[in-house]
């Protein structure tokens, strides 16, 4: 209660002309806002903390696989957005490789090829991903209604491409660092929407490339494909990312660890875990 009518008075008060202090206060209840919904959601289930915060570095080549658009719905279904989850299924049996993605595929036709946009099948990429999203009732992403919405969508990926190429891939907490009039840059293709503005209090990690992790400890993409294939095709050592789906036969794994000290292995996910250490908050 206390919380949320901060929160709110906070918002309220987010007039676009925010001092230091302000800015402060909404990072801190957005912030505990995430921490107290991801215990609510699945944390308080669980031995082994899940962590809301937490960004992990990885080879982009680690992850091999993306969940398919239809499983990557189904996994979303009334987990609030942003949110972590624990689920079962077989959704990490059922995943697509992503070199043979159409959207991998137009990317890389672009920025390996040098193809022009119109001749990348880029637009026929996201029209099938939308097809599945609309028959799910779910607005579509990145329409390309018109002319205008193309030549804007690929002027964005070019530069994006470019900047990345030329500076680096730049995790979100390093764009918060600057954003004194700096835009959002790689982390503006993210899963909370409309929210990557100069100023955001959405915290860093719910920015980077979501993942999920498979009953086999597997990493799988869950969005952000555009900067993975990006990242995939200029050969980045490493690029930051944030664990949003674990299978449950994986969090059991993790629990084992915390609750008996066995089953432990080197895998990012596993770091970290202390036996005894119950998730308690």
């Amino acid at each position: 209660m206390v919380l949320s009518a901060v929160t709110t008075a906070v918002d309220r008060m987010a007039d676009g002309s925010t001092t230091p202090t302000l800015e402060r206060c909404r990072r801190f209840t957005t912030r505990q806002r995430f921490r107290y919904r991801t215990w609510h959601h699945c944390g308080r289930e669980y031995a082994a903390p899940i962590d809301p915060f937490r960004v992990h570095w990885l080879v982009p080549g680690a992850i091999t696989h993306a969940l398919t658009e239809e499983d990557r719905l189904a996994l979303a279904d009334g987990r609030p957005d942003g949110i972590q989850s624990v689920d079962g299924g077989d959704w990490d049996r059922q995943t697509v490789p992503f070199t043979e993605t159409p959207l991998y595929e137009a990317l890389r036709a672009r920025f390996v090829d040098g193809t022009p946009w119109e001749e990348t099948g880029y637009a026929a990429a996201l029209e099938r991903t939308n097809r599945v999203r609309r028959e799910a009732g779910r607005d579509p992403r990145h329409e390309l209604a018109d002319d205008t919405d193309r030549n804007v969508r690929y002027a964005y990926l070019d530069e994006l491409h470019d900047r990345i190429a030329t500076e680096g891939y730049r995790s979100a907490a390093e764009l918060r660092g600057g954003e004194s009039g700096a835009s959002a840059g790689t982390g503006s293709e993210i899963g909370i929407r409309n929210r990557t503005e100069v100023g955001s209090p959405v915290p860093p990690a719910k920015r980077e490339i979501r993942v999920a992790v498979g009953r086999d400890g597997r990493f799988i993409l869950e969005s952000g494909h555009h900067r993975l294939a990006i990242a995939r095709l200029l050969g980045l050592e490493s690029i930051p990312v944030h664990v949003l789906v674990r299978h449950e036969q994986w969090q059991a794994r993790r629990d084992r660890i915390v609750l008996t000290g066995t089953d432990d292995g080197d895998h990012p996910d596993l770091e970290g875990l202390t036996p005894g250490r119950l998730s308690l908050d």
